[in-house]
């Protein structure tokens, strides 16, 4: 399951209390991810994580780091994410691969 953050929101702007009517729902037994427009995305994917949800970030919804720079691609934004989740949990790189939901081939 995908919960968007911020797509109809006044110029496409999420924010992380716009996830939280979905954590309202028993999320136990999904894999749920949550994607979030603006500049704010990785801070919205970050809380999602917190909460037992996967990230999904990218160009897709977001052209901009965390500090307001336009990143260089996608993967510039799922490696400032991963510098994000280690340094908040100090995380493996098997876990961010598994809180991104990246499944082995």
């Amino acid at each position: 399951m995908l919960f968007v953050l911020g797509r109809y929101n006044i110029d496409f702007q999420s924010e992380p209390a716009d996830l939280i009517p979905f954590l309202q729902y028993d999320l136990s037994s999904l894999d749920w991810f949550t994607c979030a427009f603006g500049r704010r995305e990785q801070e919205c994917v970050l809380s999602a994580v917190q909460a037992g949800g996967h990230a999904r970030i990218g160009f897709e919804n977001n052209l901009c780091l965390p500090n307001g720079e336009l990143a260089p691609n996608s993967a510039a934004l799922v490696d400032s994410l991963i510098s994000a989740l280690r340094q908040q949990d100090r995380v493996t790189a098997a876990e961010v691969r598994q809180l991104l939901g990246v499944r082995s081939a």
